[in-house]
Parts: structure tokens; sequence; C-alpha cells
């Protein structure tokens, strides 16, 4: 008979949600925990399986490898309330089909943030807020679960000093909460409710796991950790500390890390900590396949119960011997689980389907989240706080929006219904709002507190973090500070409801408590409260203020017309610009800054109130160093002023391609250049140019590179004043599609170099040291590198773009780096048949039927163009090989062009 040992936490009577045993038989498995001190409310129990010997559930005996399934979810806090497809509800079948559908053993763990927030966790009508997600957890019946931020954001909330809630989650949990790292600062004891590790044996495999958070734990849940008297230890240390115990104590096959602190900090921990096998990550919300690093397989889901990830590892002899993993997306093939459904869908019915209002889907809702800059979410949240308090202004952290209230289900102008669930999903802390009084020099701090510049070391690029209301300004990403972190970022052009603010006049701004109290930075925990609504959630403010409204119109919330925090890398003023008007067309033409390589295509006027008109025909000369923008005349009658007014408010924002900024961002596609048209004084470029230092420049003007062929470009220094002996930079290309960078060559061979080609050519680090400094021409032009460029695309036009990290003199001084000439590169006909002549369009109508370039169109032409028919070039360039009108390049080409030669 076989025996089964259980060592868990014990569910009370009344525990949340429903039975456990609707996830997973308890056949085959032995459950041990651990801990420094083990709780008293840790049981052991004895159970007899069913089998009639003791080696049911062991597919394996001896030393013979053994599979196992390793199945991991992070992140699931979001779905807890069962909307939309309920994902949530078709996670718990899909775990529960591996359980079913294994040919081996079975272990399940979870990457934390399960717990909030979720849309139902300010519903009156349940008596704890945290009962859906640990109804959902139950049924899933974990091996292991680790703590991460939103697990404590109920004792956060309820502000008691202690963590009396979370410890009622975990009594109510038919799984252990496993922390490895926070300890009482005096006694070294557990944060309450957690265990350092657990060790399950199951299948003849004994599987040990144990939990890590990191030190952003404290400061995302406002404190709670610090204010408790606990401390974060650091996650290398415990993990170390953790695995050795495991290995050696436990006698453990494998031991599996639940550590939600994101893919690069997980990396860490893997290059960092020898003896973890796998490694199930969290809290950054990443998709990442499970893949290994230094031995250790990582996985991520973008949690929210979207995926789950399948991990196999095979054990032989007490070690893992092979490891592979994929995630498995939750479709809505997947059946939702019967019980989960029985207990969630009447809780939508009750509260989450009701309908507030219509609104419009707008053209543009945002690049990337609510942290990245304006969304359209944002936007209508923060509306929806001014307008139920009356507020001059209204502000919100970035990490207080969860979800979206313009899904992407629905295409621009398409109308739709905004639902209380919506909004509860999307604002689902229980924070209340509060109004403050500030001046407006104390305004400015406030929006100014959340930016991240570019130049801060920051995993997600530079971002606002907020969203806002009433409220206008330009941001400059930006900063001169020898260690920037948030905050040190520019606001300029600040304006109230469409006046510029005055320093020391009073407003009022609506926000959030945890804000208010100076959360997440912000600084108001000392400004005088005006109005302090107890009893009224962020959620219920937008409920009231929606229920007030027939319809959200999108230009209300458009975030491209209704721009309310304007990126500027790039500040022109008037006396570089130049507008005419004639033809019916207004064209400004704006002296560029020197770091102008390109233009996107797209521009756009605004004002102050709301005036926006959108240009499309927009242009850069590099040889003239001008971009140009042109519109109807009419089209700026909108702003009720010429646009060159004085105080006419209207701006000209340009999308460019930045020498030294583009190829650093991570959420945008390009820099912003600003123009102020109405001739006001503006603040200086908020990049100036350094006077002194090297100059750097890649190739000269007017070189174009051959299709299918390539051109060499050199990457010089000058006006170094004793040479350049060491530098690292990046050449890229703005768009590979066009050209590709081929190879590099080096003029004198330097003593210390590497250069690191993209796989698809679009950009090369190149490292140098040990240069001869003294190899420059009598201008004092010394070229470091020279690099070769392959035309992709006829008739393209793209940059090379160098962005230099550093340049050292021959003593390891660095330089400043004072101009950066890149080039703009157009694409040539090239010589495609290797005869040394470039291929020709006799007639000018844009195809090129004189394929070897020999000065007629004949036979010869058609074989050329049948042998080089699948080459990259020609496939690239099919406007001009397209010689039958088809749409393609293929052997009709060749047979229009056979057919119709004079041979």
């Amino acid at each position: 008979m076989l025996v089964v040992v259980l060592t868990t936490a014990t569910l009370p009577a009344g525990a949340a949600g429903v039975a456990a045993g609707d996830a997973s038989a308890l056949d085959s498995n032995v459950q041990s925990v651990a801990n420094a001190s083990v709780p008293a409310d840790v049981t052991t129990a004895t159970l007899q399986s069913d089998g009639a010997d003791g080696d049911a559930g062991n597919d394996t005996a001896g030393t013979n490898a053994t599979t196992i399934t390793l199945v991991g979810f992070n992140d699931i806090g979001k779905a807890a309330a069962g909307s939309g497809d309920d994902k949530l509800g078709r996670m718990i079948t899909l775990i529960n089909r591996e359980r079913a559908n294994a040919s081996g053993p079975v272990f399940v763990a979870g990457g934390g943030d399960e717990l909030s927030p979720h849309a139902l966790r300010n519903y009156d009508d349940l008596e704890h807020g945290y009962e859906p997600p640990v109804t959902a957890m139950n049924l899933i019946d974990p091996d292991a679960e680790v703590v991460q931020n939103h697990e404590l954001d109920y004792d956060e909330d309820a502000g008691t000093n202690d963590f009396a809630v979370f410890e009622a989650v975990a009594d109510e949990s038919t799984y252990p909460w496993l922390l490895a790292n926070v300890v009482d600062e005096e006694t070294g004891e557990n944060l309450p409710g957690t265990q350092n590790y657990t060790v399950v044996e199951r299948g003849g495999v004994r599987v040990g796991f144990f939990g890590l958070t990191d030190e952003a734990i404290n400061a995302k849940t406002d404190g709670v950790i610090e204010r408790n008297g606990y401390t974060v230890v650091d996650p290398t240390t415990a993990a170390r500390r953790t695995v050795d115990t495991l290995r050696n104590e436990e006698d453990v096959d494998v031991v599996v890390a639940l550590a939600p602190v994101g893919i690069p900090d997980s990396k860490d921990l893997a290059r960092n900590v020898d003896g973890i096998d796998a490694l199930v990550s969290g809290d950054d919300q990443r998709r990442y396949p499970p893949q290994t690093t230094n031995g250790v397989l990582i996985g991520e889901t973008t949690g929210k119960a979207n995926a789950i990830m399948r991990m196999e590892l095979t054990v032989d002899n007490g070690s893992v011997t092979d490891a592979s993993g994929e995630l498995v997306d939750v479709t809505t093939d997947v059946p939702r689980n019967d019980s989960w459904q029985a207990y969630i869908n009447p809780l939508r019915e009750e509260y989450l389907d009701t309908e507030l209002a219509t609104a419009v889907m707008p053209e543009h809702t945002g690049v990337g989240s609510s942290y990245t800059d304006d969304s359209a979410t944002g936007h209508l949240v923060t509306d929806g706080v001014r307008g139920y308090t009356g507020a001059d202004v209204a502000v919100t952290n970035a990490g207080g929006i969860r979800d979206t209230l313009y899904p992407s289900d629905y295409a621009a102008g398409e109308e739709f219904n905004v639902t209380r669930g919506m909004v509860t999903s999307t604002l689902s802390f229980g924070n209340h709002i509060v109004v403050v009084e500030l001046t407006g020099a104390e305004l400015r701090e406030v929006v100014e507190s959340q930016i991240t510049p570019l130049e801060m070391d920051n995993q997600y690029g530079t971002q606002t973090q907020q969203q806002v209301s009433g409220v206008t300004f330009e941001w400059v990403p930006h900063s001169d500070s020898s260690s920037p972190g948030e905050g040190d970022a520019t606001i300029r052009d600040l304006t109230v409801n469409g006046e510029p603010v005055n320093d020391s006049a009073t407003y009022t701004l609506a926000t959030n408590s945890y804000i208010a109290d100076g959360g997440s930075g912000y600084p108001l925990a000392d400004k005088p409260r005006v109005a302090v609504y107890n009893e009224t959630t962020m959620a219920d403010g937008v409920i009231g203020y929606l229920q007030n409204r027939a319809t959200v119109a999108a230009a209300e919330v458009d975030t491209e017309s209704d721009d309310r925090m304007r990126r500027v890398d790039t500040t022109v003023d008037a006396d570089a610009v130049d507008v005419t008007s004639g033809d019916g067309r207004t064209t400004v033409t704006i002296d560029a800054p020197s770091r102008v390589t390109g233009v996107s295509g797209t521009a756009a006027f605004a004002d102050r109130s709301g005036g926006y008109v959108e240009a499309t025909n927009v242009a850069y000369d590099g040889a003239s160093g001008t971009v140009t923008v042109s519109v109807p005349t009419s089209d700026l009658d909108a702003f009720g002023t010429p646009v060159t007014a004085p105080d006419s408010g209207v701006d000209l924002y340009v999308d460019y391609t930045d020498s030294a900024y583009s190829s650093r961002y991570e959420n945008f596609d390009s820099a912003v250049l600003n123009v102020d048209l109405d001739g006001e004084a503006t603040t200086p470029d908020p990049t100036p140019e350094p006077t002194d230092g090297v100059a750097l420049a890649v190739g000269s003007n007017g070189q174009s590179v051959p299709l299918g062929d390539t051109r060499a470009f050199d990457i010089t220094a000058s006006d170094a004043a004793s040479g350049v002996g060491a530098y690292e930079l990046t050449l890229a290309v703005g768009d590979s599609s066009v050209a590709r960078i081929a190879d590099v060559q080096f003029r004198d061979d330097p003593g210390f170099s590497a250069v690191n080609i993209s796989d698809d050519g679009s950009e090369v680090r190149i490292e140098a040291a040990g240069v001869d400094a003294d190899d420059g021409d009598a201008n004092g032009s010394q070229v470091l590198a020279t690099v070769t460029v392959k035309g992709v695309a006829l008739g393209g036009s793209t940059a090379l773009e160098l962005t230099p990290a550093a340049t050292y003199d021959p003593n390891g001084t660095a330089y400043a780096v004072s101009r950066i000439d890149n080039r703009p590169v157009n694409v040539e006909p090239g010589d495609l048949t290797g005869n040394g002549y470039a291929m020709a369009d006799p007639d000018g109508d844009g195809t090129f039927e004189d394929v070897n370039g020999d000065g007629s169109v004949d036979i010869v032409d058609a074989q050329a163009l049948f042998v080089n028919r699948d080459a990259d070039a020609v496939q690239a360039s099919t406007p001009a090989f397209d010689l039958n009108g088809d749409g393609r390049v293929d052997v009709g080409d060749v047979q229009w062009l056979f057919v119709t030669t004079d041979d």
C-alpha cells in the first residue's frame, strides 16, 4: 500500500472558494515544508492511495532517467475577475490537462503577483477582496507559490502595520507560500505566512522549490515591508544559502527557483548561483519562452492567464541531464473550468457587466503602456476623476492603471460599451480620491517627478510614468546629470486649461490617496487637502463620471490630436524657420540641427487649446540640412489665427531620426523636433551641442550605394588635439531594407579590436584600443574604420547614423564629442552581372530593361534577368524589374524582355 505524507498549511473551515480536489489528485505525492522556524499551523497528514503496491506513479526505478514536467504561471491576479474570455478559467483546465496527459510526474508552481489587482477587489458583497484569486489558486492547487508585491496589496491598504491579511490568505491556501529573503529585522523570522522552501516528491523524483523577491518589493508596496519591521536580504545570498540546504540537507534531485524579479535579474541569478535547475520568473510580465542561461531553464509569461510554461527536465541519478520548454497559450479552444464558472459567473453578472456609457474608438490610443506616454485609457481615467471632483488638474500614476478602457478588438470610429467591470479592472486598487492645493511651481515639480530620462539606467527606457487631465506640457527626455534618475528630465510650456501656468498661482489637483501620501515619489504628502473622498475610490469616481455621459467622443482621448504630454528632443527657434505660402499651400522650411539625419514623413501643428493639424508632406534635404513641411493653407485655418502671429501658441512637431538618440529609444520609433512658430522666446535647445572635443563623421556628402554591390564609408575623427587612441561606437543603418552593413576594416590594425555586426546588417558595434593616433591627414582627420555598405533596394533612401559611446586620446583620457556628421544614403543602379557596368533604364520609364548595362536591350539582358531573378537585390527592387507590370519579378518578366528585344 502506497503511503503519501503531506506536510502543508491547514485549510480552515470557511476557506474562500472551491475545494482543491477539483484540481489534482494526491496520489504518489510526498511534500514537506521547511523554514527557519516551522509555523505552528503546519500539520502532517498521512493518506493512503488506492494503489496495491509502493510503485504507483513511479514510472522509473533505480537510476533510470525520468522526465518530469514543470508547469509554471505568473501574474494571474489581473485575470481573477474572469473578465473577457475568462482566460483564468481556461488556464485552470489547461493545467489539469497537463497533469492528466503527461507521461511522467507533473509539478506545478507559480511566479507571484497572483492575488491582485482585479476588478472584483472592491466589491462590497465579498467578505474579502482576495476571495476570487484565492479561489482560483486553490483550484489550480500548485505545489508552491512565491510572494511578490501584489500579494501584499491588501495589507498595504489596511495600513495596520502587520501582515494580517496575507496571513489569512496563507491560512486559506491549500499550498505553501515561499519567500526566502524577507525576514524580521530583529528576529530573522520569515514574513508571516511564508517559508523558505518546500520539497515535493512525486514519481520517485524529489523537487525542491524556493522563493525570492527583489528589493523593489518595498517601494512597490509603499514601504509596507520596512514599516512593519522587515528587511529584504540580497536575493543572490539567500539563493545560495537555500540551494545549499536543498542539495545537501534535503537531498533533492531538482531545484526550482520561484523568482518574480524579471528576466534580466533572473539571468543574473542563474549566472551567480550554482545548483538551480529551473526558474519561474515574473513581475515584468514578459513573454519569454523557456530557455537556458548558464544551465538554468528560465521562463516567464505575459501574465493575465495568457499562457503557461511547460518545462521538461530529464532527471538521471539525482541530477538534471536535459531540459527544454515552451509556452502554451491559453485559447478559447480550451473550455472553462466548471467549478470556476459556477463561482465567478454570478459575481460578474451582479457587479461587472453593467453598461455605463458608449465610447468611440480613437485612431490613436497611445504608444505602449500608460507608463510610456499618453494613453487613451489614461485620458479617460483622469478626465473622469477631474470631472467628478471639479479640480483644475487630475494626475494618476501609471502603475495604478491595470487594464485598458479601449480594447484592441475595435477599429477607429467604432462604438462600444464601457462597463463597470472594465473600469474596476482598470482601476482595481482600493485607493480613494484626494484633492490637494498647490502652486504652479509645485505643479511643475509634480509632473516632472515621474519622468525617467533616456540616460537613466532603466530597462524600460524613457517614460512619463503618469497620466494627466487639464494640463499639457512638453517633456525633454534627456539629462545632463552625472547620475540621472527620475525627475531629471525637463518640463517646458506647462499649461492648465490652455493657459500658461503661473508659478505663484494656486491650483487644485485630484489624484489617488496612494500618491497623495507621497507614493511613487510624488511630492504631494505635505500639500493641503481641500477634499478627501474617503468612500469614493478612483474607480467609483470614473464610474460616476461615465454614468452622466451618453457618449465619449474619440477626439476627447485621441493621443495625437489630444497629446497632453508632448515629447521633444530638439527645439528650433523662429529665426531658423521660413514660412511661405502660395498655390494654396503653406510650407515651413527649417534649418535642421546637425543631429537630424532623416525624417519619418509625419509632422503636426498643435496649439494649447486642442487645435491639431496633421502633415504628411515632410522631407529632409541632407545637402542643405533643411526639413520642409507642407500643408494646404486652408487646414491651418483651424487655429483661427496665422500660425506665425505673436502669441498664436502654435508649435510644429516633426518626427525625425536623431544621430545621438534614435538608436537608444526603447519605446519610440523616432525623435521629435519642436518649432515655435509664433516667435515666442524659448528655452535653449534642451540638448546643446558641445563646443569643444572630437568631431566624428561617416563618409562624405553625395555618396550613394549601388544596388547589389557595396561602397566603403570611412568613419573619421577630427579636431582631436592628440589624436584618437581608443574608441567605442555604433554605426546603424536607419532602414536595413534599403541598405545593410556588410563588413568593417581598419586602415592599420589596432592593438585590440572587436567588431559585432547584427544578423540583419542594421548596425555594427566597433571597439578598438591601441589605435595609431598619429595616423591623420594634413587636415587633422583620422580614419578610425572603414565600413562596407551593400545596396538592397533600388531608389531607397536611408541614413548612416553614428552613436559614440566613448572616444579617448592615447593616454586614455576621454574626449567630449563636439559634432557628429551622419550621412543620407541612396541606393543607385548597380552592377548586377559583374561585368563592370551598372544596369540602365534606357527609355526612362522606371524599369531597367538593360540589365547588364552594356547600352543595348537584347537577349543577353533576358538571360541576365533570368539568372538574377531571385537575387535579394532584385526581389527588394520589384518596381525596377517588374517589366510586365504584375507586381512581382519572376519568369514572366524574363519572357516579356525576351519577346520585346531587338534580337
